[in-house]
């Protein structure tokens, strides 16, 4: 794999011109210190940053959630912290319909609504972005996008059995083939692909745990 999208003239994601460069994933992603070599691919003016508020709406709730850790997690929540505080709209909307939880434990916690399909859409179109610039052309399906760490209040706080545990389950023993990527502190990437069944599965991670699917 060998990243051909530099001579590329179309967008990663449709037939459209390449008028500009998109990160991949998003630049919001990664903080100060963590901006050197980003990934990029030729995007048509629709595809060029048209997902900017998604992304950000993204971005603040991989950084807010539990499982993501490390130094690099540190600096995008100062990041993220202060555009909360210039925007109490972004606040508002990432953190939707707060709920305060007792766990079994007996500690207070709190949860909050994922809004899934922007979700979604931010992950797919990382999908189609590190496809393209692996293999040189834009992938013609359809992204399935699935993460263990997100679910409901029942299976994530109060222990009871997440009916796609077999999903994962099966994803965790596929033989996955790491990616290199240029910041692995805040983003690392792992590719699964079987060219006889024309399938191919993409394992993002980000700060360390916050594990995503992307099934093509």
């Amino acid at each position: 794999m060998s990243g051909k999208s530099k001579a590329a003239v179309k967008c990663y994601m449709c037939d459209g011109a390449n008028e500009g460069r998109e990160h991949v994933p998003a630049f919001t992603f990664f903080p100060p210190g963590y901006r050197d070599h980003l990934w990029t691919v030729p995007a048509c003016s629709q595809h060029n940053q048209n997902n900017s508020k998604d992304v950000e709406y993204v971005a603040g709730c991989i950084i807010s959630a539990i499982e993501s850790t490390g130094v690099a997690l540190e600096e995008s929540q100062k990041k993220v912290f202060r555009a909360f505080g210039r925007s109490k709209g972004l606040l508002l909307g990432t953190f939707q319909n707060p709920i305060l939880l007792v766990l079994p434990n007996g500690e207070l916690t709190a949860t909050f609504e994922t809004d899934l399909t922007r979700f979604n859409s931010v992950m797919e179109a990382i999908a189609y972005g590190i496809f393209f610039r692996e293999n040189g052309t834009t992938y013609t399906g359809q992204w399935n996008i699935v993460s263990p760490n997100l679910g409901s209040i029942e299976t994530k706080h109060l222990g009871e059995v997440d009916a796609r545990a077999e999903v994962f389950n099966r994803l965790n023993t596929m033989p996955f083939v790491e990616i290199v990527t240029p910041q692995p502190d805040v983003f690392r990437c792992s590719v699964f692909s079987s060219p006889n069944e024309g399938k191919v599965i993409y394992k993002f991670e980000f700060y360390n745990r916050f594990t995503v699917y992307a099934i093509g």
